[in-house]
């Protein structure tokens, strides 16, 4: 069943989640530590670095979402990759655990996180065409 987006019609055609521990590099560092100063749970080898603009640079191994979601708008078929660590877009690991879920779950319609990554990818976030037929007639000549 397809559901009505602001692009189009959208059919979910497979949708894959996984939490990982990946590097993630950042300027900012509270969503890192605890109020106490000390690192918060599941925060591994942070690094802090001195860029040559003056600036800091952090970089740490945190459980980070990792989705992949492979859709079709108006007939036409899409793919996205989506990342979403934790501490910068979820205070807890079950909330990241949640969303894994709501990412997984194939039912006849989308849900509202389906629905609301799917809908910024497509608003300019970048998604990856499918079609097979997007050059067939450009002369490249």
């Amino acid at each position: 069943m397809t559901t009505q987006t602001t692009y189009g019609e959208c059919f979910l055609i497979s949708s894959c989640a996984t939490i990982k521990t990946l590097k993630q590099d950042t300027w900012e560092n509270d969503h890192l530590f605890n109020k106490d100063g000390s690192l918060k749970e599941h925060v591994v080898d942070l690094k802090k670095t001195q860029t040559k603009f003056n600036g800091i640079s952090y970089s740490a191994y945190v459980p980070t979402l990792v989705a992949q979601i492979e859709y079709k708008m108006d007939g036409d078929p899409f793919y996205i990759d989506y990342e979403a660590a934790l501490y910068e877009n979820h205070e807890t690991l079950k909330e990241l655990e949640t969303d894994k879920d709501l990412i997984k779950d194939i039912d006849s319609n989308l849900n509202q996180l389906q629905l609301d990554i799917i809908e910024a990818h497509h608003n300019g976030w970048g998604c990856t065409s499918l079609s097979q037929d997007y050059d067939v007639e450009y002369d490249y000549d």
